[in-house]
């Protein structure tokens, strides 16, 4: 029997070994979709729907209780023009926003009790699913 010793197996673990301990970031990456299935289920929004409330809640605290579509699709920064307005017009329709003024051409929206309700489940929903990581990898704080 021949054995290839040109490439042995490493016995030690490589992020340890490069001291790249797993960031925050990286763990929401890897549990987004385990974080955001109860808010999915429980009030039948998308992934991409459920992003575009947080990033309108985010908008509500830091700019304006008030949005516009182009102000939104600005600070969201990821969709663009053909699907954020399909997105807009999704959580009008699911009344997650509502529209508060018309003002000729313009229209603004903001965020109903519905949508606010859905967004604030996020943290319930990241603790659970951070408990679930630590005792499923037998991590110790």
């Amino acid at each position: 029997m021949s054995i290839d010793k040109t490439n042995p197996v490493n016995n030690y673990n490589t992020i340890d070994l490069l001291n790249t301990p797993v960031s925050i970031s990286q763990y929401i990456i890897y549990n987004l979709f385990r974080i955001l299935r109860p808010i999915r289920k429980r009030y039948g929004l998308t992934i991409n729907e459920i992003i575009i409330l947080n990033g309108m809640m985010i908008y509500n605290k830091f700019i304006g209780s008030s949005f516009t579509y182009s102000s939104v699709l600005r600070y969201v920064g990821y969709f663009n023009d053909k699907k954020m307005r399909y997105y807009i017009g999704s959580l009008l329709e699911k009344g997650f926003i509502i529209l508060s003024d018309v003002n000729g051409e313009i229209r603004r929206y903001k965020l109903s009790d519905k949508g606010i309700d859905s967004i604030n489940s996020i943290g319930e929903c990241y603790s659970k699913s951070l408990e679930k990581f630590i005792n499923d990898n037998g991590i110790v704080l």
